[in-house]
């Protein structure tokens, strides 16, 4: 194909559809982003996870695959409960480093050390996500913060015999 023949309108008009395209992927993202905003998460249902990831952690003792596989359905259910999904940002690497450990194990590969590593990687998103403070929306100043005076900084005076001479 001869490119020297083409009409240089013709390429105007291409790159134009191709950024069209790809403002209409970055707004789709950018929409998909907003509706995933962390739900608060009432003290009720924390407290019911916090129940339930004690029994799993107890239940690695004995049988860490079925542990880690409970603790996947757990996060699971969490992430759905606080309104996120598995690839946003908060959640995407922890929870990919722990689920790729239970494929593993599926396929008969993953030992007992690789099982707890995704327990401790299920246990750092499950914090994150149950933490202590989840059932308000916004983090809430503490006494300090609101009481600490502000500090200020006074202004350095050079007085005139210390001043450069030219």
């Amino acid at each position: 194909m001869d490119l020297g023949n083409l009409n240089p309108q013709w390429i105007w008009i291409g790159a134009a559809a191709i950024g069209v395209v790809l403002v209409i992927a970055l707004v789709a993202s950018i929409a998909r982003r907003r509706g995933e905003t962390l739900r608060p998460l009432a003290a009720d249902a924390r407290e019911r996870f916090r129940t339930d990831w004690r029994r799993i952690e107890e239940l690695f003792i004995d049988r860490p695959a079925t542990a880690v596989a409970q603790a996947d359905e757990l996060v699971n259910e969490l992430v759905r409960v606080r309104g996120l999904g598995i690839r946003h940002p908060r959640v995407a690497q922890r929870y990919r480093t722990a689920h790729a450990v239970i494929e593993s194990h599926g396929r008969g590969k993953a030992s007992t050390e690789e099982l707890r590593r995704a327990l401790l990687s299920f246990r750092e998103l499950f914090t994150d996500l149950a933490g202590e403070r989840t059932d308000v929306p916004n983090a809430i100043a503490t006494a300090a913060e609101i009481v600490a005076p502000r500090r200020t900084v006074e202004p350095e005076v050079i007085r005139e015999e210390d001043r450069p001479r030219t």
